[in-house]
């Protein structure tokens, strides 16, 4: 292996030297003191070791006197005080607060898994024709979920299962004017089907009568 030429000197630093090694006198340096130490401009701390000092009063409150019974320098008041109250207010208010709104966080959160398992389970009941499981399942989510899309698969599971009236309950909760044409086409064909079996409506809802027309 070849040795790599060196590099040329840099003509800032003629001399070579390591910056802190120059004098004063050097332009690029000018803080740099090589004079005799009694006469430096300024005088350094002397060094201590931290560990071996060692406090004159207690540290909490500043009695004379330690306890014998530890080692942390305070006295004997403040020793059990620590013992018994290791944590200040604020502290333990703080983790009472985090405490209560990480339960309620917890509890928000089971209920949006449960939720999230019914929608799951009655896709699946709708997906292989088990309408009874499916309008069982929608009946738990329909008082809190009262969108068209829920509305619309409960009025055909609980048609297709034979619960005629929790079908016209679903068809009266729809919002016909947020409907999408896929969710008039299956609400009309559920109310076709109703008016084949003879079921009429006392008091036809607005919602019925706007998707009667789109009935095929």
């Amino acid at each position: 292996m070849s040795t790599p030429p060196p590099l040329p000197p840099d003509p800032s630093n003629p001399s070579g030297e390591h910056p802190d090694k120059r004098d004063a006198s050097y332009p690029e340096n000018p803080f740099v003191y090589t004079g005799p130490p009694e006469e430096a401009p300024y005088q350094m701390a002397p060094v201590t070791d931290d560990a071996s000092a060692k406090p004159e009063a207690c540290v909490a409150c500043g009695a004379p006197e330690f306890s014998s019974l530890t080692e942390v320098p305070v006295c004997e008041t403040c020793r059990v005080a620590l013992i018994r109250y290791p944590y200040p207010k604020w502290v333990k208010g703080a983790a009472a607060a985090v405490f209560a709104l990480t339960m309620v966080a917890l509890g928000l959160s089971i209920g949006r898994i449960q939720d999230a398992y019914h929608f799951t389970r009655a896709k699946k009941m709708v997906a292989e024709q088990r309408w009874e499981e499916a309008c069982q399942t929608y009946r738990i989510l329909a008082p809190r979920h009262t969108d068209n899309e829920t509305a619309t698969l409960y009025a055909e599971a609980a048609f297709k299962s034979g619960h005629h009236d929790e079908a016209m309950t679903a068809m009266h909760s729809l919002q016909v004017w947020m409907m999408t044409t896929d969710q008039r086409t299956r609400a009309g064909a559920v109310l076709k089907g109703l008016e084949k079996l003879g079921i009429t409506i006392e008091t036809p809802a607005e919602s019925v009568q706007m998707v009667k027309p789109l009935t095929p």
